[in-house]
């Protein structure tokens, strides 16, 4: 509950930054420790592009040679379109998972705000290195 009274508390009027900052402090909560960057500040020069070649150009411009997506990417991209430009695509497949829920009936899929209400930090750990890569 602290987590997300800070980020209800976040004073902002731009829905963008809320989601940043709520990610930022989830991922912080969670030990995840990972650099954020903004591709609207840091690619402003691939802003005019479509999806698919702008993730290409930025995995370009960092010199990248694997991409990973979530799994829905998979109906927005071709590996193929990734591998003509030497880039491997992955995508992000969680195992299926389940966990108590005020002791009724499991509801999958809702979201990280739910999975961390009811585990505790090692649980969590173990939650997120729950996936594989396709």
């Amino acid at each position: 509950m602290p987590v997300i009274d800070q980020i209800l508390d976040f004073q902002t009027m731009q829905i963008s930054k809320l989601a940043a900052f709520s990610v930022i402090k989830t991922c912080e909560y969670l030990g995840v420790n990972t650099n954020f960057e903004f591709s609207s500040k840091k690619y402003a020069n691939s802003i005019n592009l479509n999806n698919k070649d702008r993730l290409i150009e930025i995995c370009k411009l960092n010199n990248t040679d694997n991409y990973i997506n979530p799994i829905g990417g998979t109906k927005l991209y071709e590996k193929t379109d990734f591998t003509e430009h030497g880039i491997k695509l992955q995508f992000l497949k969680p195992s299926p998972i389940e966990y108590k829920q005020f002791g009724k009936a499991f509801i999958p899929n809702l979201s990280i705000i739910d999975v961390m209400m009811f585990n505790n930090k090692s649980e969590l750990q173990d939650l997120l290195n729950s996936f594989s890569l396709v």
